[in-house]
């Protein structure tokens, strides 16, 4: 899906480079795909990193293209770097990244609305700002541990007040 919207993008930022970190039993089948679309100078494979953290807070956007996630460590990695999230409107990053104040949630598999969001992002630096001045407060407002805590123990004790 990265490599559908990355030509819209390329024609408005030459330079745009996707960083794909990470990587597993379909990587080649992606460098492949990058040469075919032609992106292979816009697309860039680094493989497994162990410092995640230099590369994301070097980044202007964190894109998770995923057609579903479990809880995404990387979206409060982009908060804690204060990087915007861009993804889809599947589960579980609609859960976490919260539309046009920590990152922009895009329509599941709108190619089109995935270009345009990156693109605003790289035209709008205010709004870019904003996002991720959102995703770090977030991130120390409500992914907490002491709220986790609560909520777990909240939970319990509704489950237990309820058994006999």
């Amino acid at each position: 899906m990265a490599f559908e919207a990355m030509p819209e993008v390329i024609k408005k930022f030459p330079k745009a480079k996707l960083v794909i970190i990470g990587s597993g039993a379909i990587e080649n089948q992606l460098k492949q795909e990058a040469i075919d679309k032609k992106l292979e100078n816009n697309v860039e494979f680094l493989g497994f990193q162990s410092e995640i953290h230099d590369f994301i807070k070097n980044s202007d956007i964190v894109l998770i293209p995923s057609f579903a996630e479990g809880f995404c460590a990387v979206v409060l990695e982009a908060y804690y770097n204060e990087v915007p999230v861009v993804c889809f409107d599947v589960p579980a990053l609609n859960e976490i990244v919260f539309n046009n104040e920590t990152g922009i949630v895009v329509p599941k598999f709108d190619i089109s609305a995935l270009s345009e969001s990156i693109i605003r992002i790289f035209n709008d630096p205010d709004f870019a700002k904003k996002l991720a001045d959102g995703g770090k407060n977030k991130l120390y407002s409500y992914f907490t541990i002491d709220r986790m805590l609560n909520e777990t123990i909240d939970s319990y004790n509704k489950v237990l007040s309820t058994s006999k």
